[in-house]
């Protein structure tokens, strides 16, 4: 499995994930938190840090979202960004046995909010998760797509 880091040491070059320049919703994502980058912990073990997806003010058919509906998707989990990944996840052990992982660094992912194991945090008014590497449900090709 790649190492997972994410290259953001050059705020003016488009972030790189593994060597791949990563799509333009994740570099927007990666550009709206710059300012919680230097504090973000490091996910041990089964853990994976998550970027949680905040809607558009406005959709695309031009509906304007209030905040109260914004907010909440952040206690809803319905999407987040793959952020950093613990040395142990997806690690098949006695307990858990893994083909591969189920999502790397720079994936959007699905992932269950009622899992009593997660652990929700704001950084500079930015959410984030950390979250055992079971709870992602499923990769998704497009944030805005989940509601």
């Amino acid at each position: 499995m790649p190492d997972g880091n994410i290259d953001l040491s050059n705020a003016t070059v488009r972030p790189v994930i593994d060597g791949k320049p990563v799509d333009d919703k994740v570099a927007a994502y990666l550009d709206s938190i710059e300012d919680a980058k230097p504090y973000l912990p490091k996910p041990v073990g089964y853990q994976i840090l998550l970027g949680l997806y905040m809607p558009p003010e406005k959709t695309k058919g031009g509906i304007f979202l209030t905040d109260k509906v914004r907010d909440e998707s952040k206690w809803q989990g319905k999407v987040a960004l793959v952020l950093a990944v613990g040395e142990q996840a997806y690690a098949s052990d006695n307990v858990r046995t893994y083909n591969k992982a189920w999502c790397q660094v720079g994936d959007w992912v699905q992932f269950a909010a009622y899992d009593q194991q997660g652990t929700k945090f704001k950084i500079n008014q930015h959410w984030f998760a950390l979250v055992t590497d079971d709870t992602i449900r499923a990769t998704v090709p497009d944030p805005e797509a989940i509601q």
